[in-house]
């Protein structure tokens, strides 16, 4: 369906809800946050409750998806072939947006547009990243523009690439590595390592220790796990390559 992304992350996205205000004042309308439902390799299923002034009046033909005018930063192609329904059944407005085909890529953009006739649009730009059906669901801001200090950091992405990753009960570091690295032991163990050299303020002494829960860590892009350094590795590798010469 799209561009095939080389990341695979899961995170947890605290109750961040942002309100966006048009120009008009007589119309405000706030767009939350996005929930997915689906995992990677399955239809998309994801809905937003939508929240409008009394006077201001919704209709399906008012939402739609789009691109920006400039290309995304994480380099995520835009989902645009979805569709887009509005239930207001229980006294809420509740956007969904459903494909009808398998999501295959690890993440994507989705861009959600509100304009309703005679009225300025508002918008609310999103970054997914789709877990297995053994892992979780991603869903980020990608420009939150107004939020409390404490949900910042987890309604932005780090500055060097990345996401931010909040530790639940029960997670671990390896755990978190077998789930993006699922039959890859050497790329879980880099990713282990990745992580403790990314997030120095969790892991003072440089080793691997499980956090606490409801610890926030840092998981870097994946494209920098391939180049991290672990101890022992260059060792372990001198000796791998050796064995065969040394049994001859």
């Amino acid at each position: 369906m799209m561009k095939k992304s080389s990341m695979n992350l899961r995170t947890i996205l605290g109750g961040l809800t942002l309100s966006l205000v048009a120009v008009n004042a007589y119309a405000v309308i706030s767009i939350g946050n996005l929930s997915v439902q689906s995992f990677r390799g399955e239809s998309l299923k994801s809905n937003i409750e939508l929240q409008a002034d009394a006077g201001e009046v919704i209709t399906p033909q008012c939402l739609s998806l789009g691109k920006p005018d400039a290309e995304a930063e994480n380099n995520l192609p835009y989902l645009t072939d979805a569709m887009v329904t509005l239930d207001t059944r229980s006294g809420r407005q509740v956007i969904s947006i459903t494909t009808s085909q398998p999501i295959s890529d690890n993440g994507f953009n989705l861009l959600l547009k509100v304009q309703c006739p005679g009225q300025l649009q508002v918008s609310r730009d999103f970054t997914v990243q789709l877990g297995t059906r053994t892992g979780n669901v991603l869903t980020v801001p990608a420009q939150p523009e107004t939020a409390s200090p404490e949900t910042t950091l987890l309604a932005s992405q780090p500055k060097g690439g990345g996401i931010y990753w909040s530790m639940r009960p029960g997670d671990t570091l390896a755990g978190i590595a077998q789930k993006i690295y699922p039959k890859e032991p050497f790329y879980q163990n880099k990713l282990v390592w990745a992580i403790v050299q990314y997030n120095p303020q969790v892991f003072p002494n440089g080793q691997p220790q499980e956090p606490p829960t409801g610890t926030v860590i840092i998981i870097p892009d994946l494209r920098s796990v391939p180049a991290v350094k672990v101890p022992g590795e260059a060792g372990a590798e001198k000796a791998r390559k050796a064995k065969p010469s040394e049994t001859k």
